[in-house]
């Protein structure tokens, strides 16, 4: 079903325009290799709970582990823990403007 992207444009799935990273190419090739497997599940051992949700006063599980400036923006943060925050999967959504 089309809906509506951030920037405007009719889409069916997500904008080429607004998000490029998120086309083409494997998970390994996009930057979830193996690597960013084993350190997702460390920073979700180390904050178990929804960073996103804490901040409202809601206790949620993180699911998810968010990248808080994008690969495609500055994939030399793509493995560092200061640039990761675990969230749910609805605010993870909600991060990427889903």
């Amino acid at each position: 079903m089309p809906k509506l992207c951030k920037c405007g444009a009719i889409v069916v799935k997500r904008c080429e325009r607004c998000y490029p990273s998120h086309h083409g190419g494997t998970t390994a090739q996009r930057g979830y290799d193996n690597r960013w497997r084993v350190l997702s599940e460390r920073k979700r051992s180390i904050d178990p709970l929804c960073e996103n949700c804490l901040g409202k006063g809601v206790t949620e599980p993180a699911t998810e582990v968010h990248h808080i400036i994008a690969i495609a923006t500055a994939p030399h943060l793509r493995l560092s823990m200061d640039n990761l925050m675990s969230v749910c999967h609805a605010c993870h959504q909600e991060l990427e403007g889903r």
